[in-house]
């Protein structure tokens, strides 16, 4: 995985979810290359499918039969004044994810989703 390692927010604890969503990985694809512009998202499609594939890889190396399950897998995404987090988790097709943010940008990312979702 350190390979793929991707940022994560410095204090999580802090922040506040103020949306989110449930999608497929293509759709997940669309939404943060082109679908949320004012967040400016430091994204990169190729590194998220290649987070996305090495979750799936591992799924399928699990001995389902013995009752073992991979750890859902979060990836994280930097944004201007927020983060978005994407929670893999085994044998879904469609996957959460959440917009945070710091208190003081919270009501204005809920007005942004509130008028753009």
């Amino acid at each position: 995985m350190d390979e793929h390692a991707c940022p994560s927010p410095p204090d999580t604890p802090v922040l506040q979810a103020v949306h989110h969503g449930y999608a497929g990985i293509y759709s997940l694809l669309r939404l943060f290359s082109a679908g949320l512009p004012e967040l400016q998202l430091e994204f990169s499609p190729e590194h998220f499918m290649a987070i996305y594939e090495d979750f799936r890889n591992r799924e399928t190396e699990i001995d389902h039969a013995a009752g073992e399950a991979p750890e859902p897998e979060f990836y994280w995404i930097k944004g201007n004044g927020c983060w978005v987090r994407v929670c893999f988790e085994a044998h879904e097709g469609y996957y959460e994810w959440r917009c945070y943010t710091s208190p003081s940008n919270a009501d204005r990312l809920r007005a942004y989703f509130a008028g753009g979702d």
